[in-house]
């Protein structure tokens, strides 16, 4: 048989609700019109046979499938719910013939009458019930139906052959397919996706077996299959992901061979590291100081040959997985969070097995595989979900090992994060090396398992690097010359003071040779030594006293640029911040020459220098770009391969600097030192500047898009006195903007919306996404820059769409209905900060007239859009979204749509305001209810309700809130 038969039969069910729901609605037509004109005899002789066509569909489709096959447990619900349909459609049929009974109706009156006569009250509530169930029933029908068609082909070659021809190929899931054929296709998407992943359908027994929800549907190994795969990782990369593993420096060579060897009896205690790689499992601990070289000791164990010889006499006939995270505090806030952390893992571990992503994200799997893939991003939950599953799909598959670095620096709770992780402790087929500051936290959940401390490892290998250092020196070599017991005994003092901290020698060493190179005697070079504080938090102290004073102002501004920035900015970045305020006017809009870009990084490079004697360093690429290289390509007006925006960053010379300088005794009096500086502001002039001298040729895609969106983030976080500043570096923006396709290379749509007298709303996106539409203003209101708003609507910015402008209210809320077009850069800071939109700017848009209900494409509206958008947040920030969704009601929003009954049934942090929001909608909609039946004897009058909004009679409402259909048969405004 046909596999599609099932689906099909779906299908004529829903297209039969649909219709049926259109009959009831009959009298629309009179509503209508204009002059009143009743509805034609024929035209409800034609509806009447329609109906009745439908339903004998619905019979025929019946028996062809009891005539084809052994019925499944879906069929015989398929059944049940086909007798209702035609229960209905007998009910319908006799409401028609009522009507038509009274042959031509002259008035409106008369109509209007038949129908209330119709449908009573009662009758009302009678039929809410059962359209309910009918609807709850039918989408779990449809689940359970495309569950056994995909598993019944996935093992019958020849039925799949048959599946895939009917589906037009390979790339299309079965959902999809169905969904072609059914109307509201978009909605009744959403309402078998949001039953999908409730997952209550699943507990429908099938052939008398319990499924486990976790269990993915069983596919075919296809094409479509290895797609879908290859999508799910690259959701689950994230900017940055291998970042801080490529910026830790490389062990010094042959320090810490130490540790595949057994510990050795005069050394301090402990746990034989290739002895765990071998053969045991759980957790290893790495611990030590601040600075005394743990994360250098982690990336030496992951990148080494010989950690993985080892493990695979662990793994014995089994596949080996390994995956490595490395914590960052200093870096972006996915960089030092949980959801990076499994993002990560997961990423590095399905990209080794790819077959385990359907069994570790089961629900996103069948969702993807049935009605394409979703552009949502990773949950919390679903991927903790994902992180309890692992144990149980990896075992007797592979076997696991990961590394795990700077627990300390994850910013979150800690106690929670080893609670997640707690679900990998005593797993046979699953261990995990794991490093931390010897934190309380960390000493109760690790101290009684194998671990070792670092600095009490390491005298031999500060050695090895103290003497490498010291006698790669011309001055060193002199000095052992004339002195070689002081020679040999400063060494030995420098080792013994660093107390094991690797970061304290690296400190020290640079020192003692600059003084060297000053010529500094035996008793300057002691004497040297001797002041060197031997705590590095005091060697800090020390380093920032010895800030000049004229330049300390400046050094305070160095410092609170990095600290505001919500990644280390590049070199060529801080550059830019560190101009004079009234630079980013006076710049051309010119890409950079070779020369300019290679004395910026050069002079940018000596004020790090001096202002900030080295608490702040110019970090490597991650890519191995040499700085000569960089100097070349980066934002310079030679063409040639893009090399990344960071590739080159400032950033803290250790986690232990940030530490230090994050005191309040220290940074009170960094700011006291420049207390009128804004750091956001001078971001904010940094990226104009990178727009007006960037060159098109050599730029990625999209990479104004992520310019322009980090701009707007650091001017959301303005300081309050330099909020005024905003409107003339906006309008620079705007300038630049327009003038970027006149550098040249690739062509980038700024299209302006003028007419006369009305200011210029630049869109900041490039041709491939000119349907977006985002635009200056739009963004403004999406990060709450209220003061711009207000000013561009001053100016004659205007708030409604007309022939020739949309709406930014339309605008804003598409950034998220178009996400999944953007590139990663923009993507990945919205999920970052998830801005909502400034209630202020919104009140003002609806002050100059903006639409609640303005459409944003055939079947969704803002105010729907809205509605929906609120499910795919959590936590306090929900609350956020149910002022915009108040204030959205009281400036005449829809209440009688379908997705207010799923906004109203939602749960959250907040019950008392949803509770409040639900009864405000309740008494909007009876507002419209009402209206009908006491409305004057007029045509428009009984089109007309509350705030010019259109609407048809109570059963219209009634019927949209149970089927994802829309029913009324008139325009929207």
């Amino acid at each position: 048989m046909d596999p599609l038969s099932a689906l099909g039969l779906a299908g004529n069910i829903v297209q039969f609700v649909d219709f049926s729901c259109k009959i009831v609605t009959a009298g629309s037509d009179i509503y209508n019109s204009a002059s009143g004109m009743t509805a034609k005899h024929e035209q409800l002789e034609k509806a009447t046979q329609r109906l009745y066509d439908l339903t004998r569909n619905l019979d025929e489709s019946r028996k062809h499938i009891v005539a084809s096959r052994r019925l499944t447990p879906a069929d015989t619900a398929q059944g049940v719910i086909l007798q209702d349909c035609q229960n209905i459609a007998s009910e319908l049929l006799a409401a028609l013939s009522s009507l038509k009974s009274q042959g031509r109706l002259g008035k409106l009156e008369s109509l209007r009458q038949a129908l209330i006569n119709l449908w009573s009250q009662g009758r009302i509530e009678e039929m809410d019930k059962r359209l309910e169930r009918l609807r709850q029933l039918l989408v779990t029908n449809i689940l359970i139906s495309m569950q056994e068609q995909v598993e019944e082909v996935s093992a019958d070659r020849i039925a799949k052959d048959k599946l895939l021809r009917s589906m037009h190929g390979i790339n299309k899931g079965l959902g999809e397919t169905f969904l072609d054929h059914v109307q509201e296709s978009r909605r009744w998407r959403a309402e078998l996706i949001t039953a999908f992943r409730q997952g209550n359908w699943r507990s429908q027994p099938r052939d008398g077996v319990n499924h486990a929800p976790v269990q993915p549907i069983a596919v075919a190994e296809t094409e479509r299959a290895r797609e879908l795969r290859k999508s799910i990782l690259r959701r689950l990369q994230f900017h940055g992901m291998d970042d801080r593993h490529l910026r830790i420096s490389d062990a010094h060579k042959k320090t810490f061979e130490w540790i595949y060897d057994p510990p050795s009896t005069n050394a301090k205690p402990w746990a034989n590291f290739k002895q765990w790689l071998e053969c045991e499992s759980n957790f290893y601990w790495v611990t030590g100081k601040p600075g005394a070289g743990k994360s250098t000791l982690v990336k030496h164990i992951y990148k080494d040959q010989r950690t993985f010889q080892s493990l695979e006499v662990w793994s014995a006939d089994l596949p080996l997985i390994t995956g490595a995270f490395f914590f960052w505090i200093s870096g972006t806030a996915m960089q030092c969070s949980r959801s990076g952390l499994l993002r990560s893992l997961l990423h590095q571990i399905l990209k080794k097995c790819p077959v385990l992503i359907s069994h570790i994200f089961p629900t996103r799997w069948d969702i993807d595989y049935l009605f394409g893939e979703e552009q949502d991003p990773f949950s919390w939950p679903e991927l903790l979900t994902a992180l309890r599953l692992l144990p149980q799909v990896v075992e007797g598959r592979a076997r696991l090992c990961l590394f795990i670095d700077g627990l300390d620096e994850f910013d979150g709770d800690h106690a929670e994060l080893l609670e997640n992780m707690s679900v990998l402790k005593n797993c046979p087929h699953i261990k995990v090396c794991v490093s931390s500051r010897p934190w309380n936290v960390f000493e109760d959940a690790f101290a009684q398992g194998p671990s070792l401390r670092v600095q009490e490892l390491t005298l031999t290998d500060m050695m090895l690097f103290i003497n490498n250092n010291f006698y790669d020196n011309a001055q060193f070599l002199d000095l052992e010359k004339r002195e070689p017991e002081y020679a040999k005994k400063l060494l030995q003092e420098v080792a013994t003071k660093a107390s094991g901290v690797f970061l304290w020698v690296r400190l020290v060493v640079h020192s003692l040779l600059d003084g060297m190179k000053n010529g500094d005697r035996v008793l300057d070079l002691q004497r040297r030594l001797d002041l060197l504080p031997a705590d590095i938090k005091e060697l800090y102290q020390r380093m920032f006293d010895s800030i000049d004073p004229f330049y300390f102002e400046h050094a305070s501004q160095l410092f609170q640029i990095i600290r505001a920035a919500d990644e280390p900015p590049s070199l060529l970045c801080m550059s830019l911040a560190d101009e004079d305020p009234d630079f980013v006017f006076r710049a051309e809009n010119k890409a950079l020459a070779e020369d300019e870009i290679s004395s910026r990084f050069d002079n940018m490079k000596r004020r790090l220098n001096s202002r900030c004697k080295g608490l702040l360093e110019v970090g490597s690429s991650p890519q191995g770009v040499s700085d000569d290289q960089l100097a070349l390509r980066a934002n310079t007006s030679q063409s040639g391969v893009p090399v990344p925006e960071d590739a080159l960053t400032v950033q803290y010379l250790h986690r232990t600097v940030r530490d230090f300088l994050y005191q309040d005794v220290v940074w009170v009096q960094l700011l006291r030192a420049s207390n009128s500086f804004d750091p956001y502001l001078s971001l904010c002039r940094s990226y104009i500047l990178q727009i007006k001298t960037s060159n098109p040729k050599s730029m990625p895609k999209n990479r104004i898009s992520v310019l322009v969106t980090i701009c707007f983030l650091y001017a959301s976080k303005l300081h309050k006195s330099s909020r005024k500043a905003v409107v003339p570096l906006f309008d620079e923006l705007e300038r630049a903007l327009t003038n970027l396709p006149k550098c040249g290379g690739q062509t980038y749509t700024y299209i302006h919306f003028s007419q006369s007298g009305i200011a210029a709303g630049y869109h900041i996106v490039t041709h491939t996404d000119c349907d977006m539409q985002m635009t200056m203003m739009s963004f403004a209101i999406l990060f709450g820059l209220d003061s711009y708003v207000q000013i561009q609507l001053d100016r004659g910015y205007l708030a409604k769409a007309n022939a020739r402008h949309r709406s930014p209210l339309l605008d804003v809320f598409s950034l998220g209905n178009a996400a999944h077009i953007w590139n990663g850069g923009v993507r990945r800071i919205l999920d970052a900060h998830q801005p909502s939109p400034s209630l202020s700017s919104l009140e003002l848009l609806f002050k100059y007239g903006a639409n609640p209900n303005q459409k944003m494409s055939k079947n969704c509206t803002v105010w729907t859009y809205l509605i929906n958008l609120t499910f795919y947040f959590a936590g306090p920030v929900i609350g956020g979204w149910l002022d915009i969704i108040d204030l959205f009601v009281h400036h005449g929003a829809d209440p009688m749509v379908e997705d207010c009954r799923k906004l109203l049934s939602r749960d959250c942090l907040f019950p008392e305001r949803l509770n409040k929001l639900r009864s405000l909608l309740r008494k909007r909609r009876w507002q419209v209810r009402l209206r009908v039946y006491s409305c004057p004897l007029s045509a428009e009058s009984v089109l007309i309700d509350f705030d010019g909004i259109p609407i048809l009679p109570q059963i219209i409402g009634l019927l949209e809130n149970h089927f994802p259909v829309n029913l009324r048969g008139y325009p929207r405004p």
